[in-house]
């Protein structure tokens, strides 16, 4: 009875202990699971942080790239049209100019042409007549001049404003003017040598004349042009003191 007892303890013992080694074992295998698992949470995590982080920094070079990209093609569409606008003004200017000038000069070259049919012109000297023949000339010339702008915008670029037309009139015109004034001043002459009967008399009109327009069509605006000038530079960089 007694090694009955015994045995029946010893298994009462035994089979706590087991339970016990059993319940030890769940929990460590629970642990290791709930430490697997949030190690995996936090590499989840780390890695959508550096994704983020990655495209945040991705997000800045572009727009660091992007905005300024954005800026200049801004400005660059600001700058082109106000050049487009500035060379539509100049081109309009020109034309305007050459229709104000060419009425004048059409008036001027129907008077010489009527000249030569008139009975005193056959009175005249061989080199007053070709005094007046080379006004005549000149006057054909400068028409030519100023209406060259129109013809080489109209076969150039008929629909648009070429850049070089601003340039080209500009010369076209100044070059057209100053046949204008030598053409009027050899006209001058020739009427003073008709009504004075003075060679002299005539060569000192005519001179004046084209003192005068030289002065006045080209001599003072370019020195405008020099003053305007030198106050804008004056303007724009400060003196240091």
């Amino acid at each position: 009875m007694t090694t009955t007892k015994k045995i029946i303890g010893m298994e009462l013992l035994r089979r706590p202990l087991g339970l016990i080694r059993k319940r030890s074992v769940n929990d460590s295998i629970a642990n290791i699971k709930s430490t697997v698992d949030a190690c995996q949470r936090t590499s989840w995590s780390q890695d959508s942080a550096t994704t983020n982080n990655r495209a945040n920094v991705s997000n800045q070079i572009v727009d660091r790239k992007v905005i300024p990209t954005m800026q200049m093609s801004a400005r660059d569409k600001a700058e082109k049209k106000a050049e487009a606008k500035q060379l539509k003004l100049c081109i309009e200017f020109i034309l305007e100019e050459c229709r104000m000038i060419l009425p004048g000069i059409q008036a001027l070259f129907g008077f010489q042409l009527i000249a030569v049919f008139n009975e005193r012109f056959n009175q005249l000297a061989i080199f007053d007549k070709e005094v007046h023949l080379a006004a005549i000339f000149f006057t054909v010339t400068s028409v030519g001049l100023l209406m060259g702008p129109a013809a080489y915008h109209r076969l150039t670029s008929p629909h648009s404003m070429p850049p070089a037309l601003c340039s080209i009139g500009t010369r076209l015109v100044c070059t057209g003017m100053a046949m204008l004034m030598i053409s009027i001043s050899l006209d001058i002459y020739l009427v003073t040598n008709m009504i004075l009967e003075s060679k002299y008399a005539g060569i000192i009109c005519g001179a004046i004349v084209l003192i005068f327009f030289s002065t006045v069509w080209y001599v003072y605006p370019l020195i405008s042009k020099h003053e305007h000038r030198h106050k804008n530079e004056g303007v724009s960089t400060p003196v240091a003191l």
